[in-house]
Order: C-alpha cells, then structure tokens, then sequence
C-alpha cells in the first residue's frame, strides 16, 4: 500500500517559497503603505476642498485654503478644518489658496514632496468658474 503523504523535498520547496514571499512581503509593504497614506491624504484633500467650495458658495463667503508646512487648514467664514501631512510628504514654504463664491480662484501650483519615492503630488488650482483644481503626480 502506497502512503499519501508529501515527501520531505516536496515539504521544503513549499516551505522555501513561503519564507521567500514573506521577505518580499516585508521588503514591499512599508513603501506600499506610506503611498496608500499620501494617496488617501490626496483624496480627503480634494473631497475637503469640494465641501468647503459648496459652503462658501452657499453661505456666499470666501474659502481659504491655507497649506502650512505640518498641516492644510481650510477655513469658511469662522470655521476651520484641518488636515495634516503624512509623514512622508513634505511641504516646502507656506501658500494660501482663495476660492470665492462662485468658484474663481487665482491659478496656483501647490507641489508636495515625498519622502519614499522620487516623486511629488502637485495640486493645480486653474483659473476659472466653478474652481477647478486638480492633483498630479509627478515622478523625477
């Protein structure tokens, strides 16, 4: 009678690719997880600026958008919302951003660098009605 069960090279070939995928699981995550956090940022960042484009234009007030070197604060009248950095994008200087009540706004390059690769998120605010801005992402 045979026996069915897996033999001993068979045992550490399985063994030998699953060590390999952690280490490359290990090697890939923290690069991974720091752009899945500057992604995320981008994207609370924009769905803020929407809000805040919407309350200005309803309570027909100014919005500014004020981008410091540790955090974003967006400000409608006496209401302010902030929003910080991940650690690994930096801001060089300190820029305000104004939106008016129906949308126009001066055309501005708000470039953010990050730390874990060889690129920077650039957030483009157009000249235009209705405020069109946009974020790009620029390797070097």
């Amino acid at each position: 009678m045979k026996s069915r069960g897996f033999t001993l090279l068979e045992t550490t070939i399985v063994l030998a690719l699953a060590f390999l995928f952690l280490l490359l699981s290990f090697y890939f995550a923290p690069r991974s997880s720091a752009q899945f956090k500057e992604e995320q940022f981008m994207q609370n960042l924009t769905s803020k600026l929407d809000k805040a484009a919407m309350q200005g234009k309803e309570h027909h007030q100014i919005v500014r958008a004020f981008f410091g070197k540790e955090d974003v604060q967006i400000l409608v009248g006496r209401k302010t919302e902030e929003l910080e950095y991940p650690p690994t994008l930096i801001k060089y200087g300190a820029e305000s951003v104004y939106i008016s009540p129906s949308g126009v706004t001066r055309p501005t390059t708000i470039p953010l660098v990050s730390k874990k690769g060889h690129y920077s998120y650039n957030l483009i605010f157009e000249l235009s009605f209705g405020g069109v801005y946009r974020v790009t992402k620029q390797e070097w």
